[in-house]
C-alpha cells in the first residue's frame, strides 16, 4: 500500500491547491443534473437511480477529460473491473467483473454483441474501438442473461455511440440549420503514435445522422519479456463507423447503424523461450478484419401511450488470420459470424407498473482452419465449421408499488440448438429514504454460458460432453448523499458462484468441467465536489476468489485489492481542464491458488486540455506518470511513461 502514496499526494496537493482559488463559491448554488438514465440493465430506458442492480456508467465528459484512447485504460476506473492485457494494445484484452473471468463478461456496441464466437471462449476483441465516436458506457455488474442470453455470468458491458439527434446547428434566426458539427483531430506521442480522426453529426427535418473515421498506429515495444523477442511490434488500426435515424412519423424511428474495423497487429508467442526449440520466434503477425450492422424500428406511445413496440436485427462478423513465415509456418483462419433478431414489446399497464414481453433468435457460427495448431508440431486439423441457434421468450416487469420503492425482475426461457432448455432469472430492488438521502438496493440473478463451438468441436483440444456453466450471483448495498448532494458515497457487497465451470485441462490436453469457482467482495466508492470547479472520485475493490475443485483461493490474475482516483480541476469559463488518474493493483498470482506473483503497481495518468476558441484545443497526456514496470498477463511488457500530444478543431 506505500505505492499509493505518490498519487494519493498528488491528488490531496491539487485539491488544497485549488480549493482556495474558489472559497467564496463553496455554498453556491450546484447547477442541478439529469439523472442518467440507463437502457442496459433492464429492457426500457430506467433513470440509474431507481435500480436496484450495480450500474456505472462512463460519460462523454468523463471520456473528454481523461483523453482516453484504449477502452482497457479507461475502465481501470470502473469498480469490480479486472483488466489484463498481453502487451499494449493486444486483441487479447480482457475485462473480468467480480472475480468472474473476461468471456463472462457479454460486450455490446449499441446492443450488437463485439463477442468472437470462433475464438475458444468467444473473447470479445476490444482493441480497435473509437473513444471519439463513443457517447457513455454503461457497465452492469451481476447477471446478464435474462437480457441478454448466454455469455452474461458476470455483467454486460454496453458501448453506445454518439447520435445525430439534436446534434445540428442554429440560425441566427432561431431555426434549425441542416449544415453538421464535426470535429477533425491529430495526436502524436511516443513510440511512433500517430492518430487521425474526423467526425459529423446533423440533423435536418425527419432525418439525422452521425459518421465517424479513424486511422491509428504505433511502432510499440516488444509484446513479451522474453530473450527471443526483443523487436517492437507494432499495431495499426482503421475503422468507420456510422447512424442514420429517420423519423417516419410521430412516434415512430427508423434507425441503422454500421461499423467496419481493419486492425494489424504483431505479437510474440505466449511462453518463456526456454520452452522452444526454433530459434526465431517473434515475426508473428495477426490481422482482423469487423463488420457489425444493426437495424430498428420503433414505435412508441401506441393506442394513447399504452404500447411501446420494436423489431431490431443485427449481424455481427468477424474475420481473423495468423501468419509466421519462419518456424511456426502458421496459417490459420478464423471467421465468426452472430445474427441476432429481437422483438420486443411494453406495456404501460400504469404510470408506475409496466410489462415487457418479447422474442429472441440467435445464431452463431464459426469457420476455423488448422485451430491454432504450428504445422511442424502436428498435422493441420480437419476445419471446424459448425453453428448453434438459440431461440428465448423474455418478460420484464417494472413496478412502484409504494412511494420510492423501485421493483424489477425478469425471467427467460432459452431453447438450445444442442442443449435445449435453460431458465435464467433476475430480480432487484431499491428503496430511497428522502429524509436521509439514503439509497438502499438489492438484486439476484442467475446466468448461463454454453460451451463455445471452438470448445466442443476443435479436434484436438474440444470435448462434445461439456455442458453449459451456470451462475447464480446476488449484492445489496447503499447509497448515501451528504453536504447538498456534493458528496456521494456507498458500498455494495456481492457473492457470484459458477457450476460446470470450463477449463483447460492439462492432462488431457482438452478442455474439461470442473466443480465450479466462487467469488465475493466489497466494491467502495466516494464522489466529492468541493467546489463547483473540482470534482473528485475514489473506488476500491475487495475480491475474495476461489477454485472449488483444487480447494484453493485466488483465482489466476484476480488481485484481492483494485483501487481507482481521479480528479478534474475545471476552472470556470471551461477553457482549462486538468484531469489526474490512477489505478492501484495489488499483486496477483499466475496460476489458481500458486504459481508466480504479479507485482503490485500504481498506474498513474496526467491530461491537461486548453481551449482557445469554440474551434480550437490543444491537449497532451502522460501516461504511466510514475513510469512503474508492471505486467497484467506474466511475461507482456506494458509501457513505462509515455507522452502524448493531440489538437481537436471542431466546426
Amino acid at each position: 500500500m506505500r505505492r499509493l502514496w505518490p498519487l494519493a499526494s498528488a491528488l490531496t496537493g491539487i485539491c488544497m491547491a485549488v480549493t482556495p482559488l474558489r472559497g467564496q463559491d463553496t455554498t453556491a448554488v450546484e447547477p442541478q443534473q439529469m439523472e442518467p438514465v440507463v437502457v442496459s440493465a433492464t429492457r426500457t430506458e430506467t433513470p440509474l437511480n431507481q435500480l436496484g442492480q450495480s450500474v456505472t456508467v462512463v460519460t462523454r465528459q468523463q471520456i473528454e477529460e481523461t483523453r482516453a484512447t484504449d477502452l482497457g485504460d479507461l475502465l481501470r476506473q470502473v469498480v469490480g473491473l479486472d483488466v489484463r492485457t498481453n502487451g499494449q494494445h493486444s486483441s487479447s484484452t480482457a475485462i473480468g467483473i467480480r472475480g468472474l473471468s473476461g468471456y463472462h463478461t457479454k460486450v455490446l456496441i449499441n446492443g450488437i454483441v463485439l463477442q468472437d464466437s470462433s475464438s475458444p471462449q468467444q473473447m470479445p476483441i476490444l482493441n480497435d474501438i473509437n473513444l471519439n465516436d463513443v457517447e457513455r458506457i454503461e457497465v452492469v455488474r451481476g447477471p446478464g442473461s435474462t437480457t441478454y442470453g448466454a455469455n452474461a455470468l458476470g455483467g454486460v458491458v454496453n458501448i453506445i455511440t454518439r447520435s445525430g439527434q439534436g446534434a445540428g446547428r442554429t440560425c441566427p434566426d432561431g431555426t434549425p440549420n441542416p449544415l453538421p458539427t464535426g470535429n477533425l483531430g491529430f495526436e502524436f506521442g511516443s513510440h511512433g503514435r500517430f492518430r487521425t480522426s474526423a467526425s459529423a453529426r446533423g440533423q435536418s427535418g425527419p432525418v439525422d445522422y452521425a459518421v465517424g473515421w479513424l486511422r491509428e498506429s504505433e511502432k510499440g515495444i516488444s509484446a513479451m519479456d522474453t530473450e527471443l523477442n526483443e523487436d517492437n511490434d507494432a499495431w495499426r488500426n482503421q475503422q468507420v463507423q456510422g447512424t442514420l435515424g429517420l423519423r417516419l412519423a410521430p412516434g415512430l424511428r427508423l434507425e441503422v447503424f454500421g461499423r467496419y474495423s481493419s486492425s494489424d497487429e504483431e505479437y510474440d508467442m505466449g511462453y518463456p523461450a526456454s520452452m522452444y526449440s526454433p530459434a526465431t520466434l517473434d515475426t508473428g503477425d495477426t490481422h482482423n478484419q469487423r463488420w457489425q450492422s444493426g437495424l430498428r424500428l420503433a414505435a412508441t406511445d401506441l393506442f394513447d401511450g399504452l404500447l411501446d413496440s420494436s423489431v431490431s436485427a443485427s449481424v455481427a462478423d468477424l474475420s481473423r488470420g495468423y501468419r509466421d513465415a519462419d518456424g511456426w509456418s502458421y496459417n490459420d483462419r478464423f471467421q465468426g459470424r452472430t445474427n441476432q433478431y429481437t422483438w420486443q414489446n411494453t406495456v404501460h399497464l400504469h404510470e408506475r407498473l409496466a410489462l415487457t414481453l418479447g422474442l429472441d433468435h440467435t445464431q452463431e457460427s464459426a469457420r476455423i482452419e488448422d485451430g491454432g495448431v504450428p504445422a511442424w508440431y502436428i498435422a493441420p486439423s480437419t476445419p471446424i465449421d459448425d453453428r448453434h441457434r438459440t431461440t428465448a421468450l423474455f418478460s420484464e416487469i417494472k413496478a412502484e408499488p409504494i412511494d420510492n420503492l423501485f421493483l424489477n425482475a425478469g425471467a427467460r426461457w432459452n431453447d438450445h440448438s444442442v442443449f435445449g432448455n435453460t431458465w435464467t432469472w433476475t430480480s432487484a430492488a431499491a428503496y430511497h429514504i428522502p429524509s436521509t438521502r439514503t439509497r438502499l438496493k438489492v438484486s439476484a440473478g442467475e446466468a448461463y454460458r454454453a460451451p463455445s463451438l471452438y470448445e466442443l468441436y476443435e479436434p484436438q483440444y474440444g470435448n462434445s460432453s461439456l455442458r453449459p456453466e451456470t451462475g447464480t450471483s446476488w449484492d445489496g448495498g447503499f447509497e448515501q448523499d451528504l453536504v447538498g448532494e456534493r458528496l456521494t458515497f456507498g458500498s455494495t457487497y456481492f457473492r457470484n458462484r459458477v457450476n460446470d465451470y470450463i477449463g483447460f485441462d492439462m492432462a488431457s490436453w482438452k478442455y474439461d468441467q470442473i466443480s465450479g469457482i466462487k467469488a465475493n467482495g466489497l466494491e467502495s466508492f466516494v464522489r466529492y465536489r468541493p467546489i463547483q470547479d473540482v470534482t473528485l472520485q475514489l473506488t476500491h475493490t475487495y475480491q475474495h476468489t476461489n477454485d472449488m475443485e483444487k480447494d484453493v483461493a485466488a483465482l489466476a490474475l484476480r488481485p484481492s485489492h483494485k483501487a481507482s482516483a481521479a480528479v478534474t480541476w475545471r476552472p470556470r469559463g471551461g477553457k482549462l481542464t486538468v484531469n489526474l488518474n490512477g489505478a492501484y493493483v495489488d499483486e496477483q498470482h499466475t496460476l489458481s491458488g500458486g504459481g508466480d506473483l504479479l507485482d503490485a503497481y500504481v498506474l498513474a495518468n496526467a491530461v491537461v486540455s486548453y481551449r482557445f476558441t469554440d474551434y480550437l484545443e490543444v491537449y497532451g497526456r502522460v501516461h504511466n506518470l510514475l513510469n512503474e514496470d508492471y505486467q497484467t498477463a506474466p511475461h507482456y511488457n506494458e509501457y513505462g511513461r509515455v507522452y502524448y500530444a493531440g489538437i481537436n478543431v471542431s466546426f
